[in-house]
């Protein structure tokens, strides 16, 4: 079977499908950079598809379904990104920062806050909250988009959350 590196690709349409194409999961590269912690991953394949809308080889709607799409759990990247709570041990800062680079940077480019996972309803705000990532939380309502009131399946809010969440120093 043959397999290419992004950067082998040298015709830059087939590279911007690339970047939206999934896998059997559902599962874009910004999905993998995201459930990584991997904020360069993200941050080139944010940049890339930004290229690709100037150049007019996608839209600005192709950038927002790239920032939005759900694999078949549900999850947009930044679901993944809010929800893996991943820590390399010894590394926890990093990780950390990486994980607010990346919320940032979906933020900025167009990703919607507010999205859920459909079987939950819980937003990023919720998964970071269960994470007990007041700092990302943090980032989120900086941001002016994300709502601290929505209601998961269960009637919790992020806050109802991050009260059973041990050791969260969170205020909203």
């Amino acid at each position: 079977m043959l397999q290419l590196t992004f950067w082998e690709v040298e015709d830059e349409v087939n590279q911007a499908n690339l970047l939206r194409f999934p896998d059997s999961e559902g599962n874009t590269a910004l999905h993998f950079g995201a459930k990584n912690g991997n904020f360069k991953i993200c941050n080139f394949i944010i940049k890339k598809a930004q290229e690709f809308v100037h150049n007019n080889l996608g839209s600005q709607e192709d950038m927002i379904a790239l920032l939005n799409f759900r694999n078949h759990r549900g999850f947009t990247p930044l679901l993944c990104v809010s929800f893996r709570g991943y820590h390399v041990i010894g590394k926890k800062d990093r990780a950390i920062n990486h994980r607010k680079r990346i919320i940032q940077a979906l933020l900025d480019a167009g990703a919607e806050a507010n999205k859920t996972r459909q079987e939950t309803n819980m937003t990023a705000m919720h998964w970071l909250a269960h994470n007990n990532d007041p700092d990302a939380i943090r980032v989120l309502l900086d941001s002016g988009k994300a709502d601290h009131l929505i209601l998961s399946h269960d009637e919790n809010l992020p806050i109802d959350i991050a009260g059973t969440t041990p050791s969260l120093e969170l205020s909203l």
